[in-house]
């Protein structure tokens, strides 16, 4: 997928989960050394709420995990 594709079908779920679903909020998780993802989630308006200090261990090594979230008070309906 392009970049512009990545970021539309994250505006398109961010409409779909506030719009049709009625969430209160969206939230997601991506391990935070990886910094294409947190633009990603940027661009989709989630924002950094907590950091999971080695959450999980792959390979011998600990990874923290960022989790950034929306609330839908911002969201248009």
């Amino acid at each position: 997928m392009s970049v512009p594709a990545v970021h539309e079908a994250g505006r398109l779920l961010m409409a779909y989960g506030f719009g049709h679903l009625g969430l209160h909020r969206i939230w997601a998780g991506h391990r935070s050394d990886h910094h294409r993802m947190a633009t990603v989630m940027h661009a989709a308006g989630l924002r950094p709420e907590a950091t999971l200090n080695q959450l999980f261990r792959t390979q011998g090594i600990w990874h923290d995990v960022t989790t950034p979230l929306r609330p839908s008070a911002p969201w248009p309906s």
